[in-house]
């Protein structure tokens, strides 16, 4: 069997260019809005200015393109990533301990998997 690399299609179209795998630059570029307190629409708007501003042309093409502009959903999930490992979880007893954390030892950031969810029980329990 003779394998030839030759499409009967475009392969170089927005809707290809849209299917293609986001960098790890990138993502490290999102992680990056997202440490300097964007959430997700300000991060879009703001990589596409970054876009904008350093491409001299071929606009079309590279906003198209899901590996230097990734679609909206892929930068969701790689917020709540983010979100997840930086901030904890958004909901549950886990959320309350590191609030309650904060509170009382002024910190401003917890690393949740090393709370004594016991020191907070009486929170929890009322006693």
């Amino acid at each position: 069997m003779t394998l030839n690399n030759i499409h009967n299609h475009t392969t170089n179209t927005a809707e290809s260019l849209s299917y293609l795998k986001a960098s790890s630059q990138t993502r490290q570029r999102f992680n990056e809005y997202f440490s300097n307190g964007m959430n997700v629409a300000e991060s879009c708007k703001a990589h596409a200015d970054h876009l904008e501003i350093t491409t001299d042309e071929g606009l079309e093409s590279i906003l198209a393109n899901a590996s230097l502009n990734p679609k909206a959903g892929t930068i969701h999930h790689w917020y709540s990533i983010w979100r997840k490992l930086k901030l904890g979880t958004r909901s549950g007893p886990e959320l309350i301990a590191v609030k309650l954390h904060l509170f009382f030892l002024g910190q401003q950031t917890v690393q949740t998997n090393s709370l004594n969810m016991n020191e907070y029980s009486i929170f929890f329990t009322g006693t």
